[in-house]
Order: C-alpha cells, then structure tokens, then sequence
C-alpha cells in the first residue's frame, strides 16, 4: 500500500512542479492568482502524504485510514465551498481526488 501511495504522491509532485513551472508556491498564490492548476496538485500531494504517515504509523486497513482522511478533506471541502474562488477548493478537490484514487486503485488490486 506504501508503494502505491509513493507513486501517487510522486505523480502529484511532477504535476505541482509543471504546473507551478518550479516557482515558489508562496509567490503564486501571494501573486493573486490562486492557481487552481497548482493548488490542486498541492493538495493532491498533501493528502497523499498524510495518508503516507497514517499508514506508516497508524494500525488498521489502509482503506479504514484513507477513507477516515476523505471525510476530514470532504469536511473541509464543505466549509470551504461557502467561499466561491477561494484557492482552498481546488487545494481539496485535489486532495479527495488522490485519496479516492488510492481507495480505487488499492480495490482493484485486491480483487485480481
């Protein structure tokens, strides 16, 4: 599961920096211009490593733990859609978007 989280979390990371075009993202967002391209790689890549330390320090089912940080980015994201054109919400679609692929690539390989 490790495994399959690292390749995510290094997927997200090639996109952050092709999208960011290797600027700081402090400098992006401070510019104006949220860059929801880059925010939501960004939260794509800091979902994943959060799922990263659960399942390295945390006991229980990968999906348990997964689908526990969906509801914390789900909830987030629910907050954050009462403000139209904020960067936060494409910083968490990003981020249900890498948990939920997990979720989905992990069931798969289990079946086969």
């Amino acid at each position: 599961m490790l495994a399959t989280v690292d390749q995510l979390k290094n997927r997200a990371a090639i996109e952050l920096q092709t999208a960011s075009g290797g600027a700081a993202l402090c400098r992006l967002t401070a510019s104006g211009s949220p860059g929801s391209r880059v925010k939501r790689a960004e939260g794509q890549w800091a979902a994943l490593n959060a799922l990263s330390r659960s399942l390295g320090t945390e006991d229980g089912d990968s999906h348990v733990l997964a689908q526990k940080l969906i509801s914390q980015w789900q909830g987030d994201m629910d907050r954050w859609s009462a403000h139209p054109g904020s960067s936060w919400i494409p910083y968490c679609e990003g981020g249900l978007e890498g948990l939920r692929e997990f979720v989905e690539i992990t069931s798969k390989s289990e079946i086969a």
